[in-house]
């Protein structure tokens, strides 16, 4: 079985196989991102730059695989949180009671679920852990208002020779040939003007003890995002965080390189 290839190339019990096995393991597991409340008050200014802008009302606004975030919190400190309605969404029944107390409006399951639309809807380290980038994508695009914006923050797997934590079991020689399917990919996208949304079909968060993105199933790609909003026509501004770290350093690094930070735009 193929370890990495796009996401149209997976059958539809593939794709369910998968996704049974990523629920079971956020609802059965020790997942410690559940723990304390998040923290991405970097990519949050993003959005609260969005906010203001929109004057004398208050902002509809969607955040989409929520965990334990601090971001209402985060609007309270900022004094946002009488301007904006928070819609949280999640998928696993963990955090319930926390975004009972944390939003305006919540939701445990799919997108699917959510019949209203937004203003702004963003999600901060989720696209990575997506089974299905492309559904998830067009559910977001349908869900935002007309001249709304969607913000994506998470991990990217483009660079090449840069393998994702998810398969760090693997042997060497499995990784080179992921390496080698990513590269195949990547150049036909930019061929074909055309995403792919790469997915892993096995991961290291089946066999190890939790670590950060060992559970990431979506080879997050710079060029499918270019490629699937310019698809939609929408209007793209791409970002750098900033890290306060020293430069070189593994965290000025991760930001600068190895994260996507993005706001589409929907007319």
């Amino acid at each position: 079985m193929e370890m990495l290839k796009p996401e149209s190339n997976y059958k539809f019990h593939e794709i369910k196989k998968l996704k049974n096995k990523l629920e079971l393991y956020y609802n059965n597991t020790d997942y410690t991102p559940f723990d304390n409340p998040s923290d991405s008050s970097r990519q949050w200014l993003l959005v609260e730059k969005e906010i203001l802008k929109n004057k004398n009302k208050i902002v509809r606004v969607l955040e989409v695989g929520s965990g334990k975030s601090g971001f209402y919190d985060w609007l309270v400190k900022r004094k946002l949180n009488k301007k904006v309605f928070l819609h949280s969404q999640d998928v696993t029944k963990k955090n319930i009671s926390w975004l009972k107390k944390k939003s305006n409006d919540f939701t445990i399951g799919d997108l699917n679920k959510i019949k209203s639309l937004f203003d702004i809807i963003f999600s901060t380290y989720v696209l990575e852990h997506v089974v299905q980038p492309s559904v998830f994508l067009k559910k977001i695009y349908e869900l935002t208002n007309a001249n709304g914006v969607i913000f994506i923050f998470c991990s990217r797997y483009d660079i090449l020779g840069y393998t994702n934590p998810s398969c760090r079991n693997f042997s060497l020689f499995t990784k080179v040939k992921i390496i080698l399917c990513q590269l195949k990919y990547r150049i036909l996208s930019l061929l074909l003007k055309k995403p792919f949304f790469l997915i892993q079909s096995d991961l290291a968060a089946f066999y190890k003890d939790y670590y950060i993105d060992c559970d990431a199933v979506h080879w997050v790609s710079k060029i499918d995002l270019y490629f699937w909003a310019k698809n939609c026509n929408l209007e793209q501004t791409w970002f750098y965080l900033k890290s306060p770290a020293r430069i070189f350093s593994k965290d000025w690094i991760l930001k600068k390189y190895l994260t996507c930070a993005v706001k589409f735009k929907k007319y």
